[in-house]
Formats: structure tokens, sequence, C-alpha cells
């Protein structure tokens, strides 16, 4: 027995790009300058690669780039953990993403600034 299978063009299913949409965080998501920082006038900039799950949670985190001081990369870290994003989807259906977030630690965005203290003589 012969089967005969006919195929027409809009019979076929369409094919089309993915549409992606990247994790984004919920709410203002502020790290508190570290003390210990502030005293011993620390300043740099901690880059964080984090892999945000289907929920929206901060499943893994690792410093990609040093501030150069571990308090400020600790804080960094530590901070980071606790943040909620909407996750990242494909066509609609959430996926673990990874999600690069600088953050800065100046002491001039403080409000107020720390008082400079001037050197003892």
């Amino acid at each position: 027995m012969l089967a005969v299978v006919l195929l027409c063009a809009a019979c076929a299913p369409v094919k089309h790009d993915p549409v992606r949409i990247p994790p984004a965080k919920i709410g203002d998501q502020h790290v508190k300058y570290p003390v210990k920082a502030i005293r011993l006038r620390h300043e740099g900039t901690v880059t964080l690669i984090m892999l945000v799950n289907t929920t929206g949670h901060v499943a893994e985190v690792r410093v990609e780039q040093s501030s150069g001081y571990l308090e400020l990369d600790q804080t960094a870290v530590d901070t980071a953990r606790d943040w909620l994003f909407t996750p990242g989807t494909i066509d609609g259906v959430p996926y673990p993403s990874y999600v690069r977030e600088p953050i800065n630690f100046h002491l001039l965005t403080l409000s107020p600034p720390p008082l400079v203290a001037s050197p003892t003589p």
C-alpha cells in the first residue's frame, strides 16, 4: 500500500524568532555603604554576575570584577542575594538567565557626605 503525503505552504508551521525578554530588577535595590569602608574612605565599583531563576530569585552570585576592597565586594554580594527580578522569558516562558550588574560605591553619593578627617600632626 502506498500513501501519498501532500505538503502545502499554508499547512506548514510558521517559524519565528523567539521573543526574549531579559530579567528586570523589581523595586529600588539600594546597597548600603559599609561603615568600615566609609571610615577608611574606600571607593570602587563591584561588577556582579547573578543567575536569576524562573521565580525571579537570585540563585547564584559571584564577583566578576572586584572593587579592590573586600568589604565593598562582600556587601555587594550579600545584598544582591536578596534582590528580586521579573524572570527572563522566551516566548512568555520563564527561563534561568544571567545578569551582569555593576554596583558603585562612591563617598560623594552618600547623603550627607562623610566628614573628611584632617590628618593628625
